[in-house]
């Protein structure tokens, strides 16, 4: 008969236990980066409306919102009942739920949301540059009501990104 070998699982440091490591250490500052890329790839795609963003961020944190305050009751009645609800370890895990609740927060808005890219450096305002010509397009006149045609100067935006190179 073979001696067959079966691993500890306890002994082989799998991705997923190496996933865990990595949740387990997450600050709220990490929190926010990852709600920030989350984020960024729902602007990213253009069939994606503002108002539709702005939709799947609010019902995305109402859903986070409950799942983690359930979790916080069962765990904070568990702990209860084992009598360990005073100790400062578990009130640590109760603040970890509370920032875990809301990771949008200062995210919430189009504009904080924003304001967040371009502080941290991922966006960069585009930059109008002229042309040296114009174009000819059709403008109603509101007193008249009649549409003529209007030379415009002819611009481009470009998005200064040799900076970001560094």
């Amino acid at each position: 008969m073979q001696n067959v070998q079966i691993p500890d699982p306890l002994e082989a440091q799998t991705e997923e236990n190496e996933d865990d490591d990595y949740w387990d250490g997450l600050r709220p500052e990490t929190i926010t980066e990852r709600i920030a890329l989350y984020l960024a790839s729902l602007k990213s795609k253009s069939a994606q409306t503002y108002s539709t963003v702005s939709f799947v961020v609010q019902q995305t944190s109402n859903l986070i919102s409950d799942i983690v305050g359930s979790l916080q009751r069962k765990t904070l009645s568990l702990f209860g009942k084992l009598g360990h609800k005073d100790d400062q370890e578990v009130q640590e895990l109760v603040h970890d739920f509370e920032e875990a609740a809301s990771p949008f927060k200062g995210l919430e808005s189009d504009f904080k949301q924003m304001q967040y890219f371009v502080k941290s450096g991922n966006f960069i305002h585009p930059v109008e540059e002229a042309f040296h010509g114009v174009s000819y397009v059709q403008r109603r006149d509101s007193a008249t009501g009649t549409v003529r045609q209007v030379a415009v100067q002819d611009v481009f935006l470009s998005c200064p990104i040799e900076t970001s190179l560094d």
